[in-house]
C-alpha cells in the first residue's frame, strides 16, 4: 500500500488517491474514503483517456501485488474501473488491454485474439482454466462436476497457452497446476469408464 501510495503521489491529480491509501494504511478509515470519495468524484467528470490511464494503472499494481482488493475498494470499482472498462472496449475494440481487465473466460479469449502476445491475458486465461476445471474436480473422489473429456481438452488448451508465457516462474507453477488437474480428470475419466 505504501509503494502506491508514493507512486500515486508522482501523477497530477492522483493526489486524493494517495491521501486515500495513507490514511488507510494508517488506520484512517473514514478520512481515507472521505479522500477516495473526493478523488472518484473528479475522475468521473474527467475524459476517458485520463481514466483509462488509471485504471490502466491501477490494475496493473493490483496484478502486480498478486490481487490486493484494497487497493480497488467498492466505490472505486463501481464508479471508476468497471464503466471506463465498458467504454474503453466500445472505443477501442482492437484493444486487448480492456478485455484483459475485464476478465472473465470470453474476455480473456478476446485478448488472445486480439494480442498473441499479451502476458497479462495469457496468465489470467490459464488461471481461469485451471479455476473451471478445479470447480470439476473439487469434490473427487466423491464426484466429479463436470465432463473429462471437456476438461480434458481445456488443460490441453492451457499447455498450449503456457508455451507461449515468458515468466519462467509463472510458467512451471501453471504447469504444476495443470498436472495436479489431470491427475483428478484421469481418475474421474477411469471412473467413468467403470461404470459402463
Amino acid at each position: 500500500m505504501r509503494s502506491v501510495e508514493v507512486k500515486a503521489k508522482g501523477f497530477p491529480g492522483w493526489e486524493g488517491y494517495a491521501r486515500f491509501c495513507g490514511d488507510l494504511q494508517r488506520g484512517l478509515r473514514k478520512q481515507a474514503f472521505e479522500a477516495l470519495e473526493g478523488f472518484i468524484a473528479k475522475l468521473e467528470l474527467a475524459p476517458l483517456i485520463e481514466r483509462c490511464q488509471f485504471v490502466h494503472w491501477l490494475l496493473s499494481e493490483i496484478d502486480q501485488a498478486g490481487s490486493n482488493t484494497l487497493l480497488a475498494p467498492h466505490p472505486l470499482k463501481v464508479r471508476i474501473v468497471d464503466p471506463t472498462l465498458l467504454e474503453w472496449v466500445t472505443t477501442a475494440p482492437n484493444s486487448s488491454e480492456p478485455h484483459r481487465w475485464i476478465g472473465g473466460h470470453a474476455h480473456l479469449k478476446r485478448a488472445m485474439e486480439i494480442d498473441p502476445d499479451d502476458q497479462i491475458a495469457r496468465k489470467k486465461l490459464v488461471v481461469s482454466i485451471l479455476n473451471g476445471v478445479a470447480y470439476a474436480t473439487h469434490e473427487m473422489p466423491r464426484g466429479y462436476l463436470g465432463s473429462p473429456q471437456d476438461d480434458w481438452q481445456a488443460l490441453a488448451e492451457a499447455e498450449l497457452l503456457l508455451a507461449g508465457l515468458t515468466n519462467e516462474e509463472i510458467r512451471r507453477d501453471l504447469l504444476s497446476e495443470v498436472a495436479e488437474q489431470r491427475l483428478l480428470v484421469e481418475a474421474a475419466w477411469e471412473q467413468a469408464k467403470r461404470r459402463l
